[in-house]
């Protein structure tokens, strides 16, 4: 564990110079360096970082990430299958809380308070299983069924 950054890459597809010379060589340091696509670059920045990483000798036990999907293809397919993946909990709330807001569209006191459960219930560790029902009791009480509702809910059984 050397709690220090151990590889690091960095990509543009732009550079200043290039577009102000519309394109043309010019002399200094250019800064584009990647062709492809935007939602390609931290998948294969992420790669370049692994291999890095294993070139200078060490082991990769496990990877903090966030939800992107793209990203977590790439070190699979890539050759490090092995090494473990966290999901990055603040990413993990904000993906739950935007769709809470999909919910209750307009601002409320109920959609404030499921937000704010939920960041509780991830940030406090609670299982999945927690979660699960509790994101289940919103989408029912969205649509008027309070039956899976706990004793928050003023209509709810108060189980």
């Amino acid at each position: 564990n050397t709690n220090k950054v151990v590889a690091h890459k960095s990509y543009s597809r732009q550079c200043s110079k290039c577009y102000i010379s519309n394109y043309k060589p010019h002399s200094g340091r250019c800064q584009r360096n990647f062709d492809g696509t935007a939602k390609s670059m931290e998948p294969k920045g992420m790669i370049a970082c692994l291999k890095q990483v294993k070139e200078k000798g060490y082991t990769i036990h496990e990877l903090v990430l966030d939800n992107d999907g793209n990203t977590i293809e790439a070190i699979k397919s890539g050759g490090f299958g092995d090494v473990a993946i966290t999901r990055d909990k603040n990413h993990t709330i904000k993906g739950l809380t935007g769709k809470v807001i999909g919910i209750f569209p307009t601002p409320s006191v109920a959609r404030a308070y499921y937000i704010s459960k939920i960041k509780k219930g991830i940030a406090y560790g609670q299982n999945g299983t927690w979660l699960s029902q509790y994101y289940n009791a919103v989408v029912e009480h969205s649509r008027g069924n309070h039956n899976l509702c706990t004793k928050d809910c003023n209509k709810g059984k108060g189980k």
